[in-house]
């Protein structure tokens, strides 16, 4: 048996440069500028004041340094805050845009820190920090929030100019981007129609008329005779030129199902790396699941009890489902109606709002999503993922396969959770099932470790606020 290859140094490092550019990139396509600027400032002053915070605890408690205690002190300090922050929705931009909202999240944000230190503090003595330099700190961090977004508004609004788009294409597309107009501006864009091809873009860049940083075309353009020649004129004088479609995947995280997309994620799945990821995806998979189920195992219990104790009927409710490749599956969730109810009506697979099937338990249960923690069994026995598209029951899944490029969304595994489920409604996988399939088409193509766990925690986020929740 001849002996594996090694890799050279030149591809560890390439290895190591694609990696850190997926998880730039993955950043880059959720945050914005705006935001990632914000984040930038607030996790610099947080780490800057609160090495402050610690190191004048020691000089008021006369404590010897300790290397160990600084760093354990200011890491949880600053991963506090950042939690609070989180939860509190202070990197939502939309829901804090206006001034109260701001100020009002970011004082729950601050007593939570307050209150969570404090319980450290009488529990197990950590941080170890004198009450009267936390609140301190707190009072500054709200203050330079408050000054520092104010600043970055003002900046953003009247010093940095906003990167020029010019559109190329169809005006029924234009209206389309158009409707994304808000969403532009907090990437920093500004979105004006030059034409429905691209000779009167070029002419118009020749003329002076208007000045792009770029020029988006929409896809059918491309197949102009003239496409090609004008593009390189574009190019030879400095205009970069992005298709809609790259342009709408990379700044709004979704992949409009079309041919293109088709053999996209068909050859991604085809390569090899893939069959590694899918390995580590699942030694992974096996790891979290068994540490979640064992961690939840005390609240599964009671939540036993209690649909037992509030109705008659099993405790558990097996449905099929329609997993990775077609292959169909069944999917344990905790009952959360009427037995009775289960089957009334013929669309026993779906629940409207305040349906009155459902349990005095299985209301509070699906106001948190616990009704699908026994999906991890599901997980340990590999028909499910953690993360990955939601899979559908059967008679759902044969009505949405008319949509062009469905069946794509089945090449890996389906999840508790998923991209669709954190940008859409979690419950509006049907209603609006184009914009759940775009977005399942964006997970296919870019799944991997470090966007699995900006959804995990934006799911964790979903489940306590009860957003999202039927």
């Amino acid at each position: 048996m001849s002996a594996a290859p090694k890799y050279s140094p030149f591809l560890r490092s390439a290895h190591r440069v694609h990696v850190l550019g997926r998880i730039a990139s993955v950043f880059g396509r959720v945050l914005g500028s705006r935001l990632t600027l914000i984040l930038a400032l607030e996790l610099l002053w947080l780490a800057a004041s609160a090495a402050v915070l610690v190191k004048w605890s020691h000089l008021l408690t006369e404590e010897p340094p300790d290397w160990v205690l600084t760093s354990g002190q200011l890491g949880t300090v600053v991963l506090i805050y950042a939690i609070a922050f989180y939860l509190l929705d202070l990197y939502d931009l939309d829901l804090v845009a206006a001034r109260r909202a701001l100020v009002l999240n970011l004082a729950q944000a601050i007593g939570l820190v307050c209150v969570t230190i404090g319980l450290l503090e009488r529990c197990i003595d950590v941080p170890a920090l004198p009450l009267k330099l936390v609140l301190l700190h707190a009072g500054l961090t709200a203050t330079f929030v408050i000054t520092a977004r104010s600043t970055v508004d003002w900046l953003l609004r009247n010093r940095v100019p906003s990167l020029a788009l010019g559109f190329v294409g169809r005006e029924a597309a234009y209206a389309q981007l158009e409707s994304n107009k808000k969403l532009l501006g907090q990437l920093g864009f500004t979105l004006n129609r030059v034409g429905e091809s691209l000779g009167p873009a070029r002419r118009q860049l020749k003329a002076g008329t208007h000045k792009f940083h770029r020029i988006i075309v929409d896809d059918v353009c491309l197949g102009q005779a003239s496409a090609p020649r004008l593009l390189q004129a574009f190019e030879r004088d400095g205009v970069k030129v992005e298709k809609l479609s790259s342009f709408r995947e990379r700044a709004f995280g979704k992949i409009e199902p079309c041919n293109q997309a088709a053999d996209e994620l068909l050859l991604i799945n085809q390569t090899s790396l893939p069959m590694l990821d899918r390995a580590l995806r699942r030694a992974r998979d096996v790891i979290a699941g068994g540490v979640g189920l064992v961690a939840a195992l005390p609240l599964m219990l009671i939540i036993a009890i209690a649909i037992k104790c509030d109705s008659a009927g099993p405790v558990f409710f097996l449905q099929d489902r329609v997993g990775k490749n077609g292959r169909r599956f069944k999917m344990i969730k905790f009952r959360s109606m009427h037995q009775a109810g289960q089957h009334a009506g013929g669309h026993e697979w779906t629940t409207a709002r305040r349906d009155p099937r459902i349990t005095r338990v299985g209301a509070l249960m699906r106001g948190y999503h616990l009704d699908e923690l026994p999906q991890l069994f599901n997980v340990l026995k590999g028909d499910m993922s953690i993360v990955g598209p939601r899979p559908f029951h059967p008679l759902h899944n044969a009505k949405l396969e008319k949509i062009a490029c469905f069946s794509l969304r089945n090449l890996v595994l389906p999840g508790i959770t998923g991209w669709a489920q954190v940008r859409c409604d979690y419950s509006d996988s049907v209603e609006n099932a184009e914009e759940v399939l775009a977005r399942d088409l964006y997970y296919v193509k870019h799944s991997g470790l470090v966007f699995d766990l900006m959804i995990i925690f934006e799911t964790l986020r979903t489940c306590i606020w009860r957003r999202g929740a039927r």
